[in-house]
């Protein structure tokens, strides 16, 4: 009876415990979790829950191998678990997911304190010297009875919380606010609103042109998402920038546009058209695709294009976040096809210089927010000068964004960048105002030569 009993109790102990981290499992936790709300609603006494996701976990499994993650896996559970208190529940609820109890049920705890040492905890890195990693976690966080009794729906609230910390550079620690659930049910909405629109055809390109500094000719565009929405018009990506959060959506937006922008050059083209080369911009999502590189040489092939009038444009916070051998693979597939890369928003990331060594770009877009205060502050005309010197040593075309007076555009020219895009030259605008822009409208095409 004895050894039954304990082979009973080991077995249990091992459905109770994750296998990598030897901490308790999913089970284990949801069991504790029902047996706290329990006691907790029949004292009335307050528990907290926090539900913990480490950060790019996906990329360094891409980057580095399974081993590489069961390794930063093992010293996360080893690390965030010393930093708390022994009679807190700390558990593994499966992949890089992980959460914490905080409370008995029979005595309410001290939330304050309780707070500041989950977000100390949270403060420490997780380094895996010799593949040079380094992750970091976000987590979210309910209280009990506060933001509710139900075991189900504190995890939800939890979670939508730590959705909220992904999104916040600010901080890694949230507190669950009634208003994020709002927010989650509109971003539901606008997300199938909008495929609901791709499949309609209601989202086309936009295109803003860019310009050569010195002479103010036109050199290509930018092709941009407007949502043609029947209630509200024309929609800027920042109106529905909820959608390229989710990878589906964003896959097919990219499809879309691919197609879209490749009917409208290869219509400038027949027309005789001067539109330079044109840029799609492109979301982390897309850049996974196993075929997108071959979708784009493709598309271009298809409809009679050539590739080096056609630009990739990808941010440098994509490219810092999900720099993993296959993005790279892509990127330099296209590139060896003629396609031009550029990089996006540049100088707001912080391995710049890693990603400009490593990775196949031959276009600087120089961030907007350097560009607007050029004109009267030292440290941004310093900085946009390095930027552009640099990209001209490693050969690189340079592009200010956001150019909105001369004063900038001079400026920009005298120190050495080559082209320009913003509101001072043109603003987006769709493909009818680009045909009489660039010489090929469809009456004029029409006109007998003279």
């Amino acid at each position: 009876m004895t050894e039954q009993r304990e082979q009973e109790l080991k077995m249990r102990h091992l459905a109770l415990t994750d296998a990598l981290t030897g901490i308790a499992n999913r089970a284990a936790f949801n069991e504790k979790l029902d047996e706290v709300a329990e006691k907790a609603a029949r004292s009335g006494r307050s528990f907290l829950l926090c539900v913990i996701d480490l950060n790019r976990f996906k990329q360094v499994n891409d980057q580095y191998g399974h081993d590489v993650g069961d390794q930063v896996l093992v010293r996360f559970a080893d690390q965030f678990g010393s930093a708390l208190p022994q009679h807190w529940f700390f558990a593994r609820m499966g992949g890089d997911e992980f959460a914490v109890l905080i409370g008995d049920g029979h005595r309410s705890i001290e939330l304050t304190s309780a707070v500041d040492t989950l977000y100390e905890a949270l403060q420490h890195e997780v380094e895996i010297a010799d593949v040079n990693v380094t992750v970091q976690a976000t987590a979210g966080y309910t209280v009990a009875p506060t933001h509710g009794t139900d075991v189900q729906a504190l995890l939800r609230r939890a979670d939508l919380a730590l959705y909220d910390g992904k999104r916040d550079a600010a901080t890694n620690l949230k507190c669950y606010e009634p208003e994020m659930e709002e927010s989650f049910h509109r971003r539901v909405l606008v997300v199938q609103e909008f495929a609901d629109a791709l499949k309609q055809g209601r989202v086309v390109p936009w295109y803003q042109p860019v310009v050569e500094l010195s002479s103010g000719r036109i050199t290509g565009m930018e092709a941009l998402a407007r949502w043609d929405h029947p209630e509200q018009g024309i929609l800027t990506a920042g109106q529905f920038v909820e959608v390229f959060d989710d990878a589906r959506v964003s896959v097919e937006l990219s499809n879309a546009m691919l197609e879209q922008v490749c009917l409208d050059m290869a219509d400038w083209q027949q027309k005789g058209g001067s539109f330079g080369r044109i840029g799609i911009n492109v979301t982390a999502a897309v850049l996974r695709q196993p075929g997108f590189a071959l979708r784009v040489i493709e598309a271009l092939s298809r409809h009679g294009l050539q590739p080096h009038n056609f630009i990739v444009e990808v941010t440098e916070t994509t490219i810092i976040s999900h720099a993993a051998p296959a993005v790279t693979d892509q990127l330099r597939h296209l590139r060896e096809a003629g396609v031009s890369i550029a990089l996006d928003d540049f100088g707001t990331g912080y391995s710049s210089l890693t990603h400009l060594k490593s990775l196949p770009f031959n276009i600087l877009k120089i961030d907007k927010s350097f560009i607007k205060d050029l004109s009267r502050s030292a440290a941004d005309q310093s900085i946009v000068r390095s930027l552009i010197h640099l990209g001209r040593d490693l050969g690189y075309t340079t592009v200010a964004e956001g150019i909105e007076v001369q004063a900038e555009a001079e400026l920009l020219r005298r120190i050495g960048c080559e082209r320009g895009q913003g509101f001072l030259f043109h603003k987006p605008m769709p493909k009818r105002d680009v045909d009489v822009l660039i010489g090929a409208d469809i009456r004029r095409a029409a006109e007998p030569a003279r």
